[in-house]
């Protein structure tokens, strides 16, 4: 498959079209002129930022910081998530086709058994693992009454191990994995309201 995505493909003018969902699945990769800058499409993609409504972030700190690294959304977390607890919040997802209640086909019986195999199946403790028996409650008591980002840092990985670092490990298959932590999405768009 060739490589080809023309930056008029948005409008339908070029000439060699190409599904980057199909490229991907045979190639593993996107397409290269997914990651080379492209002036006619940013007006799409990224919100503005008034000049005015940068002065009044940079006030809000109390000092005058760069431009280039004033976040577009700096509101403390339950000011971000208010909008998400009310209920019209959960009409305005059913109106954009996405649903936050359980599906009436239920959990299929395929997964349910995958769950009481992984259930059953002993599990080997990694070597060097918080989850010891011997220091297993040393550690829950490093992290009692810490903050989120102290217990994320210090049982996330163990829970669900970095694909990248099982790569660098071996495991060739997660190559196409990209991790990133604590990222924002400061210039998406997002789905429905303020993201949280």
């Amino acid at each position: 498959m060739e490589d080809t995505v023309c930056e008029n493909t948005v409008i339908g003018i070029c000439e060699k079209k190409i599904d980057p969902l199909e490229y991907w699945t045979k190639e593993f990769r996107w397409p290269n002129e997914y990651f080379e800058p492209e002036n006619n499409m940013n007006h799409l993609l990224a919100k503005k930022k008034s000049s005015s409504s940068l002065r009044s972030k940079q006030s809000e700190v109390g000092y005058t910081l760069p431009i280039s690294i004033i976040y577009t959304d700096q509101k403390p977390r339950e000011v971000k998530s208010a909008s998400y607890t009310r209920p019209s919040y959960t009409i305005a997802l059913v109106t954009k086709g996405s649903f936050m209640n359980k599906s009436d086909l239920s959990i299929t019986n395929t997964s349910k058994n995958l769950y009481r195999i992984l259930l059953k199946t002993e599990q080997k403790i990694p070597e060097d693992s918080l989850f010891r028996d011997e220091i297993f409650e040393k550690a829950c008591r490093n992290i009692q009454n810490r903050n989120e980002a102290k217990i994320v840092q210090d049982i996330a990985r163990l829970i669900v191990p970095s694909a990248e670092t099982l790569v660098t490990y071996g495991t060739i298959y997660l190559e196409s994995l990209i991790e990133s932590v604590n990222e924002g999405w400061n210039s998406s768009i997002p789905f429905y309201g303020p993201r949280p």
